[in-house]
């Protein structure tokens, strides 16, 4: 090799160490009670919506009126009969808790009144099976589905009614779970169930007035009932804090919190208003709603105010994206306004929630398509940004306890049904079974919870390629160059081996988390010679067994790639290519109908196949004279 190539790897050897040295982190950097996890909620995910005693929400309601594409949530992911295996999913994956919601219509029919025993059973079950496998549960009460009976009794939360029916609704949840869950989340987002639910009429109840309404609905009085609904659920929400604290803590001791909703904002001009506004956060800005809105906020009373302060025992933040701010205090002239008007600013979105960009960061995490690809490089840098981000802010100080990611699974969505995915896990609606998969972003997040370097992964190519760079990879770059250094010749024969398949184009990946690498057998037919792990195997360091025969892959291609087509990363066993010299015709075959087959299996949400050049099995007739190790690997996408 000329000595320009050697220093020139060498730079670039050094220039993704140092990149590295920046943008790596892994799970021991976290505090070790610091808690992972990734969440859904009932009605997106549970199914079963008119089995054993469950009875509608105002989500039913909402999604059956045709608001989510005409999709609903009748069968969702299965949630409901299929718990045990997305439980083994999350073991996989290497989840400390998963974050779920329980569906008060489930579990209290009629809103009040008395228990379902099937729903009962049903969380019983679910929780059991979640603690079984280490995993802690993190319940949620109240997640945008009122039982629609309370809905059409009193108005739901507009009423002061609900706050009785919320605390004996959780004092139930407590008494029931309290024993074996100890985080509790009282409402989800009520800012945004406000905001959508009684302002714009865009979510579950869908109440709003002229000219507030984004939708054709009028019942409802925006100007007044977003204010009325957020009262009702704070008082709710300290009600049942102040319960639990007099009756469960002691025995229980567990902790309940609220989660809420928000942006990060900043200036979107250099004005000073603009300036004032983009120094403000989401508690500070509410005194801004305070003073414009005046009487149409309601005002608690001297015992409620002590109620409500400090009911919580932690805040968990909903945090996606940020948004752009600016001053609107024009809109203060205006008589007649709602929730928008009255804070006197806009803010501005980056990213429209239904673009056509490929993958926008939206109001509501990383969305992609439904029938994207599994390779959702996107999703993975938006982990790897949040994670360190979160990192960053333990490391200056933050209190921060635990992070989970949306979602677990691609699920049913409030505004976009099953047409967005923001899922760890693709849910196949095409099969019977609804079949999980796991996409990049999966392995990504297990990798990282198993104790694994992260970092960044880069931007596609003009010629569609990914560059991930972790660890391994380094480590992968550190061999290469040896091996460029102490043998040309393999770097050749490597070359030579790309550009024998057609189609490839090399380049370096992460470690290797797919199956079925040890399955062709044939081992001595059809022109193949040795390789050193044929070697290793017939000297007896594998129990006396051997790959003679392994899965017999090498006949079975269409039965192989029937169970593969979702997720193929495939080695080329390189002596069916003979080491250097003539190829070997019967081998090259062979890896051109096996790539053939996995291209016919394709789907639209896939975008290429991966297959590894090298894979621990250096061929007899080149290990002499050679240093290698044993976990190097070249990729080709094909």
């Amino acid at each position: 090799m000329e000595p320009q190539r050697y220093w020139a790897l060498f730079a670039l050897l050094l220039f993704l160490n140092l990149a590295a040295g920046v943008l790596t982190y892994n799970r021991y950097d976290f505090p070790l009670d610091f808690v992972f996890g990734s969440g859904t909620s009932a009605y997106q995910v549970e199914g079963a919506a008119n089995e054993d005693g469950r009875t509608p929400s105002i989500w039913d309601t909402f999604a059956h009126a045709g608001y989510a594409h005409g999709e609903n949530g009748d069968v969702a992911c299965d949630e409901y009969h299929r718990y045990k295996e997305d439980v083994r999913l999350m073991v996989e994956t290497g989840l400390d808790a998963y974050r779920f919601s329980i569906s008060w219509s489930r579990l209290i029919p009629n809103g009040r009144g008395p228990l379902n025993p099937k729903g009962l059973q049903y969380y019983n079950n679910l929780i059991n099976e979640l603690i079984s496998n280490g995993i802690q549960p993190h319940v949620t009460l109240h997640n945008f589905d009122l039982p629609q009976a309370l809905e059409d009794e009193y108005g739901g939360w507009v009423s002061r009614d609900i706050i009785r029916d919320f605390t004996h609704y959780a004092d139930v949840c407590f008494r029931e779970f309290g024993d074996r869950v100890l985080y509790w989340t009282t409402i989800n987002e009520p800012n945004v169930f406000a905001l959508g639910g009684y302002d714009q009429g865009t979510a579950p109840p869908q109440r709003c007035s002229p000219p507030f309404c984004l939708t054709n609905r009028t019942r409802g009085n925006s100007t007044i009932e977003p204010y009325l609904a957020v009262h009702h659920i704070l008082l709710s929400h300290s009600s049942a804090v102040r319960l639990y604290r007099r009756k469960y803590r002691d025995q229980q001791h567990g902790f309940v919190g609220i989660s809420v909703y928000l942006f990060g904002l900043l200036p979107l001009t250099n004005t000073e208003k603009d300036k004032d506004y983009g120094t403000l956060d989401a508690w500070r800005l509410s005194h801004f709603h305070e003073e414009n809105a005046g009487a149409r906020i309601p005002a608690f009373t001297s015992c409620e105010s002590k109620q409500v302060k400090g009911a919580y025992d932690f805040i968990g933040v909903i945090h996606y994206s940020n948004a752009n701010i600016t001053d609107n205090s024009d809109a203060l002239n205006i008589k007649l306004r709602d929730y928008n008007t009255d804070m006197a600013a806009k803010l501005i979105l980056g990213q429209d929630l239904f673009s056509n960009e490929e993958y926008p960061v939206t109001p509501w995490g990383q969305r992609t398509a439904s029938n994207s690809s599994l390779q959702d490089m996107s999703r993975v840098k938006y982990l790897h940004g949040y994670i360190g981000g979160v990192l960053d802010a333990l490391r200056n100080g933050s209190n921060v306890k635990g992070y989970f990611a949306w979602s677990f699974m691609d699920l049913f969505e409030l505004l976009d049904g099953y047409r967005s995915s923001f899922g760890l896990y693709y849910v196949d609606r095409e099969d019977p079974e609804l079949k999980r998969y796991p996409k990049l972003s999966a392995k990504w997040y297990s990798r990282f919870l198993k104790g694994g370097n992260t970092s960044i992964v880069g931007e596609k190519n003009e010629r569609g390629m990914h560059l991930c760079l972790s660890g391994h990879s380094l480590l992968f770059l550190h061999t290469i160059f040896l091996i460029s250094l102490l043998s040309p010749k393999l770097v050749s024969t490597l070359e030579k081996l790309a550009t024998g398949v057609e189609g490839a184009i090399i380049v370096v990946i992460c470690k290797c988390d797919y199956y079925y690498e040890q399955v062709e057998g044939a081992a001595n037919e059809d022109g193949r010679t040795p390789s050193i792990w044929d070697t290793f195997a017939h000297h007896g360091f594998s129990h006396g067994e051997n790959g003679d025969v392994a899965c017999d892959g090498y006949h079975n291609i269409r039965r192989m790639c029937n169970s593969w087509w979702k997720q193929a990363l495939k080695p080329i066993d390189y002596p069916f290519l003979d080491g250097r010299g003539p190829v070997n015709p019967k081998g090259l075959q062979y890896y051109n109908n096996l790539i053939n087959e996995l291209i016919s299996k394709e789907f639209n949400h896939m975008s290429h196949y991966i297959t590894s050049i090298f894979h621990r099995h250096l061929m007899m007739n080149m290990e002499d004279g050679l240093v290698v190790t044993s976990c190097m690997f070249l990729a080709i996408t094909l």
